[in-house]
């Protein structure tokens, strides 16, 4: 484990994915055409999402641990209107996931220091 901390930057947790993957379809509930994008964090994949204009209805985001694609919610990583959290925004709804219950307020995701600014 510790090996591949060193080269993704994360704590020696077993708890948080190794990858994130977002799915998007270049053209609407067509899933014959589509782009992916790959990242080591939740924020540095959604903050890029963002900067690239791409459509949140369009985009789907996978967490990919130990070989397998488990897909997350869009309320980890959407606002209620649609739009993309920002890096700092995503701390909250990804605590609610990955977290303990009632430590909302302190995030996981801290020892990933270029996560959280």
């Amino acid at each position: 484990m510790k090996p591949l901390a060193n080269v993704f930057g994360a704590d020696d947790n077993d708890t948080y994915p190794y990858t994130y993957q977002a799915v998007v379809n270049i053209l609407n509930e067509d899933d014959s055409i589509q782009v992916s994008y790959f990242a080591d964090t939740i924020c540095g994949l959604i903050t890029f999402l963002n900067k690239r204009h791409e459509d949140p209805d369009r985009t789907r985001v996978f967490e990919i641990y130990r070989g397998q694609e488990t897909l997350i919610p869009s309320l980890c990583y959407l606002k209620a209107d649609g739009s993309w959290y920002s890096r700092q925004e995503l701390c909250h709804p990804m605590t609610s996931r990955y977290g303990k219950p009632g430590r909302e307020g302190d995030c996981p995701f801290q020892g990933r220091s270029h996560c959280v600014t």
